[in-house]
């Protein structure tokens, strides 16, 4: 039918889906919609993701790092699935504020089991027991109050402050300029290297302070 408005109504043929068995492709593609593109690298990701969740918690290392933490790696397994969902099927809106308005389409999915990741890496590396078990437990209470930032965030801040303090650069204000800016770092390191290989010091370091004078003078477009 069609509103006082003109406007078709469409939203309940766009949400009326039939399906006519558990296992056809119509029931398949809607629990599993494809991703184009992002098939591959989606798949290689959750592969990896799901190795190191089975390792992280498998009886042989949760029972020496934690003994009676049936509790905990029953939630981590909880944990592992919602993470998974989102990175294999579909992510659900998130509640924080710590986005970018430019943020890369195929990152977002990846939020939650980056963070997952980093709590189990930590407690695989430091081998700290208890505290990333429990941080694992409790990440569904901070997906839920929004205190995550996500992965592309993340990726962000961690590339900002390399060409801040490592390429003595200025904050960037979009992603394309961080790369940008990132690309020409990188250009004049490797550029600065083969000068002092082939030219001497003096050429390098001539060309290091010119470099730095454009990065840290804030002369990138974007």
């Amino acid at each position: 039918g069609a509103t006082q408005g003109g406007a078709k109504r469409m939203f309940a043929e766009e949400d009326d889906v039939e399906f006519t068995g558990c296992c056809t492709p119509q029931a398949l593609t809607f629990i599993l919609p494809s991703r184009g593109w992002h098939t591959l690298p989606i798949g290689v990701l959750s592969g990896a993701f799901l190795a190191l969740s089975t390792h992280f918690l498998s009886p042989a290392v949760a029972a020496p790092a934690l003994p009676g933490g049936e509790g905990l790696a029953a939630v981590g397994w909880l944990v592992v699935c919602l993470a998974a969902y989102s990175l294999n099927a579909r992510p659900p809106p998130e509640l924080n504020s710590y986005r970018s308005e430019e943020a890369p389409q195929g990152l977002a999915c990846a939020s939650r089991a980056l963070h997952a990741a980093l709590v189990m890496l930590w407690g695989l590396l430091l081998g700290d027991g208890a505290p990333p078990r429990a941080l694992l437990a409790a990440l569904p209470l901070l997906w839920a109050a929004g205190t995550l930032p996500q992965a592309d965030v993340l990726l962000e801040y961690f590339l900002e402050q390399a060409l801040v303090h490592l390429h003595g650069g200025p904050c960037a204000a979009s992603p394309l300029r961080l790369g940008c800016l990132l690309a020409l770092a990188w250009v004049a390191l490797g550029a600065a290297w083969a000068l002092e290989e082939y030219a001497g010091r003096g050429a390098a370091l001539a060309w290091a302070a010119a470099c730095g004078f454009v990065l840290s003078g804030d002369l990138c477009p974007g």
